[in-house]
C-alpha cells in the first residue's frame, strides 16, 4: 500500500515502481486523483510491465468521460439528490458548536474505459 505521497505524478511513479518491481503477484492501484493515475502508468510503462496493473481513479469529475484513459468511480446521484443531501448536511450543522460525527455513504458505478475488456 502506498499512501501519503505528494499530489506529484513523479513521485508517485517512483514509489508505483518500486512495488511493481518487488512483487510477483498482481497488484493494482487505487488513485485519488488522475496524476496520481498517471504516474502509476509512467511506472508500469517505464518497467515494461507485459500486463499492466489495474489503475482506478476514485475522484473524477468530468462533464463527458468517454475518453477518461482510466477506470474511475462516478456517482449515480442526480445533481439534484447530490444537492439536496449536501443540504441536509449544512442544515444539521446549523447552530451546532461542533460538525456531527455522522457518515454518508455516497452511491458510486465502477466506470470502464472504452475499449476495455475486463480479465476473468
Amino acid at each position: 500500500m502506498i499512501r501519503c505521497l505528494p499530489a506529484d505524478a513523479v513521485a508517485v511513479e517512483h514509489a508505483a515502481r518500486e512495488q511493481l518491481l518487488k512483487t510477483d503477484r498482481v497488484i493494482g492501484f487505487l488513485c485519488r486523483s488522475t496524476p496520481l493515475a498517471e504516474g502509476a502508468a509512467a511506472a508500469a510503462a517505464a518497467i515494461g510491465c507485459h500486463r499492466p496493473p489495474p489503475i482506478c481513479v476514485a475522484d473524477v469529475y468530468r462533464k463527458d468521460d468517454s475518453d477518461f484513459p482510466f477506470a474511475h468511480l462516478r456517482s449515480t446521484l442526480t445533481p439534484e439528490e447530490a444537492g439536496a443531501e449536501l443540504g441536509r448536511i449544512l442544515l444539521n450543522q446549523v447552530g451546532s458548536a461542533k460538525p456531527p460525527g455522522e457518515r454518508r455513504a455516497i452511491p458510486v458505478e465502477l466506470v470502464l474505459p472504452r475499449g476495455h475488456k475486463p480479465s476473468q
